[in-house]
């Protein structure tokens, strides 16, 4: 599996960075996330351990649907999700105190589902937008975050 990992500082409390990045509603209206879209929650539960969502995301000019659990939800500290239908995947964010704010960890793990080429297109095409959609995940909700506290 892949493993991409980003972090950024955000000059805002914990709770107010956790709070955002956690509910599933502010990844359809705000479209924060690059390449994720279209988030519909498929269980009662919207928010800790057991949720599940559907979700679109977009490769090579298609689109692709996938089904994915949370787990390790800890309040202001971070939660992960887990396909459990679609691409093999794992997406974690890791939330700490910092001197200035918030210090957030975007962590994503992937397999590209294509027998003897997948390796190939990881390489010359996903990691790198996988990498490119991390990192403006963090800056897009690093100007949120600093923008509200201000």
């Amino acid at each position: 599996m892949t493993r991409i990992e980003k972090s950024i500082e955000i000059k805002a409390p914990i709770e107010k960075v956790f709070h955002f990045a956690a509910d599933w509603q502010n990844k359809n209206k705000l479209n924060w996330y690059p390449g994720v879209y279209d988030w519909k929650p498929t269980t009662e539960k919207t928010r800790g351990d057991g949720a599940r969502f559907v979700l679109i995301t977009k490769a090579l000019g298609r689109k692709y649907e996938r089904e994915m659990e949370t787990s390790n939800f800890v309040e202001n500290e971070g939660f992960t999700y887990t396909t459990i239908r679609g691409m093999e995947s794992k997406h974690q964010m890791a939330f700490t105190r910092s001197a200035d704010g918030t210090k957030v960890t975007d962590i994503s793990e992937y397999k590209v589902p294509i027998p003897v080429i997948g390796g190939v297109l990881d390489a010359l095409l996903f990691k790198r937008r996988t990498e490119a959609n991390s990192e403006q995940a963090l800056q897009n909700l690093k100007r949120l975050m600093e923008s509200q506290t201000a």
